[in-house]
């Protein structure tokens, strides 16, 4: 693994005028920003359209003319990536800041990881303040080596 990785980083949306540019830019003001972001609207009926139109240049969009679900918008912005590492952010997520450059730090000082996750911070819709992480809202006990099956099972990023 070295320096010259890319990093793609992929956000299914549907509906989420009101979101969908807090989570790019999270991904804009990385400390190692991602090499590409696309972007797949899932057949969204709000604004989400209009809003992605300001970050022309910045984003690949990728529009499907109806709602699929999210896992066929994943699907379509696998095939379009182009990175050697593949971040998935929801478009209602933001990332710390750092989180890409950690991620990478920790597959590079691993070379045997395929994965790496962590945890996340709830923040409460209406008052936009953190509530907790959720590992402390919802106790699971955190797993390692080989958790392919598990992973399948219960999702568990």
């Amino acid at each position: 693994m070295t320096d010259t990785e890319r990093v793609s980083v992929i956000i299914p949306t549907y509906n989420r005028a009101h979101t969908i540019a807090r989570a790019i830019d999270s991904l804009l003001t990385q400390t190692r920003p991602p090499d590409e972001i696309i972007v797949v609207d899932d057949g969204s009926n709000d604004n989400t359209l209009e809003v992605l139109e300001r970050y022309v240049g910045k984003i690949s969009l990728i529009v499907s003319p109806r709602n699929e679900g999210q896992p066929a918008a994943r699907n379509r912005a696998l095939d379009a990536a182009t990175g050697d590492f593949i971040a998935f952010l929801d478009s209602d997520d933001t990332l710390p800041i750092d989180s890409i450059e950690r991620r990478l730090t920790e597959l590079r000082q691993n070379p045997d990881y395929d994965v790496v996750y962590g945890d996340a911070l709830l923040i409460d819709d209406s008052t936009n303040q953190p509530m907790d992480v959720f590992s402390k809202l919802y106790p699971t006990k955190r797993l390692s080596g080989d958790i392919y099956h598990l992973f399948i099972q219960k999702n568990l990023m």
